[in-house]
């Protein structure tokens, strides 16, 4: 990805247009707010997995976490709170089915918690995202009928497999997220591990400055627009 960027700043360069010196992603498609809340909810903090939050937030397509290690869970589980509904492969075809359907109508974010190499045919049919409007009431198909989609639905998958193996026919319908720890990640959560068993209170301390930190950054920024 990095690399993808690189070239195409050295060609918009080498074309005479002008463009912002180290150029980041976060910062044209994000802001610190958004970012900041990410982090306090367990997003690892480093700048892939930063922008792997960035991609599925401006992504049309539904995401799919490539997540050996829990990451991508863990931060939607803390994100999505108490609304999110999980649903997994075990189950059968037709508790999905009516999960998928209940989660549409009432706007409640549903997870498809690791996911093997394939797919229920009831969760395909959801990816396909085949919409049409009727009126003010969006409906989306699943399967063989049409189903309302409520403000806030929104749906997850994650893998727990390293190397999934996924036809063209799937990978299209999806934004395809790696969350496979890198160093900078894994550095930072086991400096956090080590401070929060040898340091508790200093751990707590720094996740309620972070917290208080946002909290006064998106105060701010309402103030701001309240003026504008």
């Amino acid at each position: 990805r990095e690399d993808a960027i690189m070239k195409w700043l050295a060609f918009i360069l080498s074309t005479g247009i002008q463009v912002s010196q180290n150029f980041k992603l976060k910062k044209i498609l994000s802001d610190e707010l958004t970012i900041g809340e990410w982090l306090t909810q367990h997003l690892p903090n480093d700048d892939f997995s930063i922008d792997n939050a960035i991609i599925m937030s401006n992504s049309r397509r539904f995401p799919l976490f490539v997540d050996p290690q829990g990451q991508a869970i863990t931060w939607i589980k803390t994100m999505e709170k108490e609304r999110l509904r999980v649903i997994k492969p075990t189950m059968e075809s037709f508790r999905m089915h009516s999960s998928i359907s209940n989660c549409l109508e009432l706007g409640i974010p549903l997870l498809y918690e690791n996911a093997g190499n394939q797919l229920d045919l009831c969760v395909v049919s959801l990816l396909e995202n085949k919409r049409r409007i009727i009126g003010k009431t969006e409906q989306i198909k699943l399967q063989n009928r049409w189903v309302t989609v409520a403000p806030g639905f929104r749906f997850y998958i994650t893998t727990k497999l390293t190397r999934p193996h996924y036809g063209p026919e799937v990978c299209v319908m999806v934004t395809m997220l790696n969350f496979q720890v890198t160093t900078e990640g894994l550095e930072d959560q086991l400096l956090n591990v080590l401070v929060s068993r040898k340091e508790p209170n200093t751990e707590k301390a720094r996740l309620n400055n972070i917290r208080e930190f946002h909290e006064l950054k998106r105060k701010q920024k309402e103030t701001e627009e309240k003026i504008l």
